[in-house]
């Protein structure tokens, strides 16, 4: 093989693996969107605001999920779920409430009614009799 042969190949590559390199670096810099990108643009849906770890196996989350967010735990146990913050129900909950409010004329509102206790639900099986309702008549 011959040396300019081999020159002009190693060049060759040296040139693709700058233009691929070139172009990687740009995609990143100015976060280009590229066709078949996942997300295309669109605001994650999911996401970790904050993690506070409590020890080597115990950890704090607070999870961010649409418009809510959940305080978990993750221990080697398992997650589990400590909290819900819903920022729109609460909002809407608000407006409600001072609506009701400004139509009743300001108003103080009727107490609530006293819990009433709980009715205990019926047995699952009934003692039925051990002799039979019908006793049999001897003739």
């Amino acid at each position: 093989m011959d040396i300019a042969l081999l020159i002009r190949s190693l060049g060759g590559l040296l040139a693709v693996l700058t233009l691929l390199s070139g172009a990687l670096w740009l995609v990143r810099r100015y976060d280009l969107r590229l066709p078949g990108r996942i997300g295309g643009g669109r605001q994650a849906r999911l996401a970790i605001v904050e993690r506070i770890t409590m020890d080597a196996k115990h950890s704090l989350l607070i999870v961010r999920h649409d418009d809510a967010e959940h305080l978990l735990m993750i221990a080697p146990e398992g997650p589990l779920h400590l909290s819900r913050e819903n920022a729109l129900q609460e909002e809407a909950l608000e407006l409600n409430l001072r609506q009701c409010r400004a139509l009743a004329g300001g108003a103080p509102m009727p107490p609530a009614p006293p819990p009433q206790a709980p009715v205990s639900p019926p047995p699952l099986w009934r003692r039925t009799p051990r002799h039979d309702p019908i006793p049999l008549t001897r003739q």
